[in-house]
């Protein structure tokens, strides 16, 4: 379990690995406590397919070609498989008053070596929702 932090350190969650090819993670969990936000990054050539396990959470999605903002809710009640394309920022809330576990099969998978994941960007460069 890796423990996460939000841009003033203070702890928001968690990533779980649950499916490994050797380096490579093809499943994980991302924990997200009540009340905190994780986010917003884009991956350039990722694509991740969500799932709510646990909880209820907000996706915020900002599309940078278009430049439209998606705000959408995903309760582990309702579980459905939400598909986020590489170049969209992506933000996480947890809005419940438990901790959220979403469940992501990225495409490809996670790689370490791989420096996919971008943060430091126009759109949200202070890493606050809009």
């Amino acid at each position: 379990t890796i423990i996460t932090y939000d841009k003033d350190g203070r702890e928001n969650g968690s990533v779980i690995e649950l499916l490994k090819d050797g380096d490579k993670t093809l499943v994980y969990i991302t924990t997200v406590k009540p009340g905190t936000f994780k986010g917003y990054h884009i991956h350039k050539r990722r694509t991740n397919r969500f799932v709510c396990i646990k909880g209820s959470l907000e996706i915020y999605v900002y599309d940078p070609v278009t430049k439209k903002d998606l705000k959408l809710g995903m309760d582990a009640e309702y579980p459905e498989m939400l598909t986020i394309p590489p170049e969209h920022a992506i933000g996480i809330e947890n809005v419940g008053i438990s901790d959220t576990w979403l469940l992501n099969f990225p495409d490809p998978p996670f790689d370490p070596k791989d420096k996919d994941e971008q943060r430091n960007f126009k759109r949200y460069k202070k890493n606050e929702k809009k």
